[in-house]
């Protein structure tokens, strides 16, 4: 079984699995889609989402940075991993607790992909928990209502940000105001992507 399975009628009609789910769920997979869209979980404990074909394209391209997944006839996990994620994965001791690591191969498309069994699957959801636990506690963010994005920071990350000149290339430095003691600025979409471009140097 897969899971994600989308039908199109007009609409996306989306199935995801529990596991499936909750992943995307902390690692922000419905990022730049407003409202979240509303679901349903039928009687296998699927959630039923339904997306316009613009919300569907916004979330597959989030589903790249997200680790997707089939069960394969012998009941064992076969993961999809984009190459960014992976190497996340790896530099952050993703596979932790897994022994062997798992053997993987690179598809057509790029992806990294590996076998799990049921229970090497449970310690790397635990062990991706705390990789998103992390990024959020120094960044995490959403999009308002004109499509900039609301940025907010840790102060530690903050200090490493302006002690690196974290804002080149963005005209004016963005203002910034502290609420919860983070700081919280907001970026047009091109200003975003230069400020992940200077986030992955200070990373």
């Amino acid at each position: 079984s897969s899971g994600i399975n989308a039908e199109y009628g007009g609409k996306y009609v989306v199935s995801i699995a529990p596991d499936m789910w909750h992943m995307i769920i902390e690692q922000n997979g419905f990022a730049g889609i407003h409202p979240v869209p509303h679901y349903t979980v039928n009687a296998e404990g699927r959630y039923i989402i339904e997306f316009t074909v613009a919300e569907w394209h916004t979330f597959e391209i989030n589903l790249k940075k997200i680790p997707t997944f089939e069960i394969n006839s012998s009941g064992k996990f076969v993961i999809s991993i984009s190459h960014d994620m992976w190497q996340k994965i790896i530099k952050d001791d993703g596979f932790a607790g897994i022994h062997p690591m798992p053997h993987y191969t690179v598809n057509a498309e790029g992806m990294y992909i590996i076998e799990l069994t049921a229970e090497e699957w449970r310690i790397f959801q635990i062990n991706l928990k705390k990789l998103s636990t992390v990024q959020k506690s120094s960044i995490a963010y959403r999009v308002n209502s004109s499509g900039n994005y609301v940025i907010s920071i840790s102060p530690e990350l903050w200090k490493m940000i302006m002690s690196q000149d974290g804002f080149a290339g963005i005209h004016p430095v963005p203002h910034y105001k502290v609420e919860g003691g983070r700081y919280i600025v907001e970026l047009t979409a091109a200003e975003w992507g230069i400020f992940q471009l200077k986030l992955k140097k200070l990373s």
